[in-house]
């Protein structure tokens, strides 16, 4: 077993040392139980948060007024969690947790896996099903419904009958939850199996809340809903981030930026987006780029050498030209243009697409040149020239520079 399953054993035993009912419990009990590796381990205790502060001196404070709490050694994090249940006993606590399949307990220390609440049997089956009633379990915390969907899409799990019923029915409160909680759950669903997630979201009505833009282009253009599920089951490898684009890339009308000569997304609508789910400055540039730059790709093979170096230089190339395969499969053209610069950028190196510029600033205030725009016109046009393979020495730069421009 790994460090972090040995740290998750020494909690329970210092617990259950202390007098105190320990077990793991939630997904990573599920997982151990379909033999899968879990990602990481979580304790429940009847023990409270100041004992377990006192027995783990070494924690950090993530959920104290949920009764959650990261125990910390070595590196290794553990959350440790208060029975939910008044009654401090392990199988009521199981009880009050989200789904059959989560609702599994165990004690390392006997090896012995506790299933009060028939999680073996729907693991068995496949079945993503609330215990006892879904709408109980919703209302304490809403954001389960589209966990729901996560683990189904996740695990090819469905999701039971009625419990997939009060999802429908609630699907309007997932509003309630914070933002930063729903984007990320849909990072986790659209980093797993996203054109299922997506389905799911769609047939739920989740999706709906959680982007309203697709409801309206759902009741005036399905070809839009379509295409994104085109998308969606064509990322290889599944990445949040391309889809996100995805969605994004049909949430509005196109418009025509005339700086870079394409139709670009509504900007309006993707900044709303990103800024409501509060994504980070990278996440943000990055699906940005996405949409804007895969758009001039399908030129290449008319751009000179040094424009296309130009393109890689982007550090979200990579994501770009995925995408723009993507587009190339949802209108049905070939891959011809994402095959040339596939190809091209791996006959490149990274020293051919970012070398060292002949010349900088100081240089240029050497030549008589005063700081201002054309400082940044001779250096963008240098390096144009320097990428195209026109220019190879700092000499052709100066010569080039005093026969272009004037001081």
């Amino acid at each position: 077993m790994n460090e972090a399953y040995n740290w998750a054993c020494e909690i329970v035993k210092k617990l259950k040392n202390e007098g105190y009912q320990a077990y793991f419990v939630g997904g990573c009990v599920r997982d151990m139980v379909m033999n899968r590796i879990p990602g990481d381990y979580d304790v429940a205790t009847n023990a409270s948060i100041d004992d377990i502060k006192r027995f783990f001196p070494k924690n950090v404070e993530v959920g104290v007024s949920f009764g959650v709490i990261l125990v910390v050694n070595r590196g290794e994090k553990c959350q440790v969690s208060t029975f939910r249940s008044t009654s401090g006993n392990a199988e009521d606590d199981a009880h009050l947790r989200d789904f059959t399949i989560n609702g599994l307990f165990y004690d390392p220390q006997e090896n012995k896996v506790f299933d009060w609440v028939g999680g073996k049997k729907d693991i068995e089956a496949g079945i993503i099903r609330a215990i006892n009633s879904p709408r109980d379990r919703f209302s304490e915390d809403y954001l389960r419904m589209i966990r729901a969907v996560r683990i189904a899409s996740a695990l090819g799990f469905r999701i039971e009958e009625k419990t997939f019923a009060a999802i429908k029915q609630m699907a309007r409160m997932i509003l309630n939850c914070s933002n930063e909680r729903i984007r990320d759950e849909l990072i986790k669903i659209f980093s797993g199996n996203p054109l299922d997630g997506f389905n799911l979201l769609l047939e739920s009505g989740l999706i709906y809340h959680v982007i309203p833009e697709l409801n309206l282009i759902q009741e005036t253009d399905s070809d839009k809903i379509s295409r994104i599920k085109i998308m969606l089951a064509n990322i290889c490898p599944p990445d949040y981030i391309i889809g996100l684009a995805a969605l994004l890339s049909e949430t509005g009308d196109y418009t025509y930026r005339e700086n870079i000569n394409v139709f670009v997304p509504d900007s309006i609508e993707v900044e709303y987006f990103l800024k409501k789910y509060k994504f980070s400055n990278y996440e943000s540039k990055t699906i940005k780029n996405i949409l804007i730059n895969h758009l001039k790709f399908i030129h290449a093979q008319k751009m000179s050498s040094g424009i296309i170096k130009k393109l890689m230089q982007s550090e979200s190339f990579y994501r770009e030209l995925e995408f723009h395969r993507l587009r190339l499969i949802v209108f049905g053209k070939n891959l011809d243009t994402y095959c040339y610069l596939k190809d091209m950028r791996g006959s490149l190196s990274d020293n051919d697409i970012h070398p060292k510029p002949l010349l900088n600033g100081n240089d240029l205030i050497g030549m008589g040149f005063y700081p201002g725009k054309i400082f940044s016109k001779i250096l963008r046009e240098l390096e144009l020239k320097q990428l195209e393979g026109e220019l190879e020495t700092k000499k052709d730069a100066l010569v080039w520079i005093k026969s272009e421009f004037k001081k």
